[in-house]
């Protein structure tokens, strides 16, 4: 059995990671309807289930129906990273930053949105990249 005081230091020590964790969720909102506004959306449309993440999806990719790739098991993950990558790029962050976003994204977020960074395209980055043959050129910026 546990003691009291055992208890106590799991009751407090819960407490604090889900004080930090609720904290981190009202950085991260924020955040999230700084970049929304930043790139023309309403910001309240962040937390919309399912639609949050279509106007993202869209703002990002400029096809709104590609979010639905979120629900496949496994590919997910990636795809995240690869959603965190190009959120980056169509602020105007260049390809190191991009890609620490894709990892980092919890920190590279809030660096975004309350950076003096601007939405710059509304087109479909990756195909607007693909489609004008400078994929490589794009790549090593």
């Amino acid at each position: 059995m546990h003691t009291e005081e055992e208890l106590l230091n799991l009751v407090v020590h819960v407490a604090i990671t889900a004080s930090l964790f609720a904290n981190y969720l009202v950085f991260f909102g924020v955040a999230m309807w700084k970049i929304f506004r930043k790139a023309g959306y309403q910001g309240w449309e962040f937390f919309v289930p399912f639609y949050g993440q279509y106007c993202l999806t869209k703002m990002i990719f400029g096809k709104g129906w590609m979010w639905v790739f979120l629900f496949i098991p496994g590919i997910n993950t990636f795809l995240l990273m690869i959603w965190f990558y190009h959120l980056a790029r169509v602020f105007g962050k260049e390809v190191g930053f991009s890609i620490a976003t894709a990892f980092f994204w919890p920190v590279m977020i809030l660096i975004i949105a309350f950076g003096e960074s601007e939405f710059i395209t509304n087109k479909n980055h990756f195909d607007f990249v693909v489609e004008s043959g400078r994929f490589i050129e794009e790549f090593r910026r």
